[in-house]
């Protein structure tokens, strides 16, 4: 079982440090080379951490997996990677205590999402006015804070359901999805903000069934 405390950790790790930093967070709560795998057989690691010699949890049985040919772009240069199983495999979802913590991670990059775009629209100006002043934009920021603080809400009570924290992990992807058009083309540079969503999203495509 997963220490109670990693997915805050993560969290704070995320918005610190960003996607490699969280990841790391998230595997260290493992005994030995550990890596997850999603319902579809793949998974999102560290790059050091695709072990040959690793073990996947929650079966412990010995990996079978290969980093995908083909890795997603916005991973370039995060210090992830994907991987997937050798073998045809539906696991289903991981155990909960995985998702809540994957959900404190996602929170993590979403808020850090959110500090990035206040940073890029900041002295940036529409007819001469700032655009963090246009109502549409503080409309918008407002939304994405209140998604925030409901998340964060629903993390800190004791048993969360799996259809509400599926619940959860759509709404972060809802959040991070207004915060990049709030950006516009910037959120689709390849080094830029916009990476904390995609790779936020990546994450729960590879983990969590019922994600859209």
């Amino acid at each position: 079982m997963l220490d109670p405390g990693l997915g805050p950790k993560a969290c704070a790790a995320a918005r610190a440090g960003g996607p490699e930093a969280a990841v790391r967070v998230l595997y260290s709560g493992f005994d030995g080379p550990t890596l997850v795998r999603g319902p579809r057989g793949h998974g999102i690691a560290a790059i050091r951490a695709v072990d040959p010699a690793a073990r996947v949890w929650p079966s412990g049985d010995a990996a079978r997996l290969r980093l995908c040919a083909r890795q997603p772009a916005a991973l370039d240069g995060t210090g992830l990677r994907a991987f997937a199983s050798v073998d045809p495999v539906d696991d289903g979802e991981p155990p909960g205590e995985w998702q809540l913590a994957l959900a404190w991670l996602r929170l993590g990059l979403s808020t850090r999402l959110a500090a990035a775009v206040v940073t890029y629209l900041d002295g940036r100006t529409v007819g001469g006015q700032p655009q963090l002043q246009l109502q549409l934009i503080k409309g918008a920021l407002a939304d994405i804070a209140v998604a925030h603080l409901d998340v964060h809400t629903a993390l800190g009570e004791p048993a969360l359901t799996a259809d509400e924290l599926g619940d959860v992990h759509e709404q972060l992807t809802d959040a991070d999805r207004a915060a990049l058009l709030l950006l516009g083309a910037a959120g689709f540079v390849a080094d830029g903000p916009g990476v904390l969503a995609h790779v936020s999203e990546l994450l729960a495509d590879a983990y969590v069934r019922s994600t859209r």
